[in-house]
């Protein structure tokens, strides 16, 4: 499990909110984009053991995307529950990143790419 980490800049505005694009793609082939794969996304609960969940049952579309709109600043972590036709899950404790300033654009979106091979995968943020 690979984390990725970003330096959390406070500021004095109301609370913000994210949209994160999940793109699935074959790592051979990044035009490739994979349809089917299915997501649950968990959030870390401030000072607790664990996390808690947000949204399950999250499928790629023929694009290989999921939108997850509304997502409040914090640690999350993706799991993947069913992956596309003729792959396989490749990362069964999942993807666990941050959602901050740092990472997101102007715009508040946040993209994760998660890279699948029939027998293997990557991520880049």
């Amino acid at each position: 499990m690979r984390c990725v980490n970003a330096i959390y800049i406070p500021n004095d505005k109301e609370e913000q909110f994210y949209t994160l694009r999940l793109i699935k793609a074959d790592c051979c082939d990044e035009s490739l984009r994979l349809e089917g794969a299915v997501f649950d996304l968990y959030k870390k609960e401030n000072n607790r053991c664990g996390y808690s969940p947000v949204l399950k049952g999250l499928h790629t579309d023929k694009n290989g995307e999921v939108f997850i709109e509304n997502l409040s600043a914090g640690r999350y972590k993706l799991l993947e529950r069913q992956a596309p036709a003729s792959y396989v899950i490749c990362n069964k404790s999942g993807w666990i990143f941050d959602i901050n300033p740092c990472v997101a654009d102007d715009m508040m979106n946040v993209d994760m790419m998660i890279y699948n091979c029939r027998d293997g995968c990557f991520f880049y943020m």
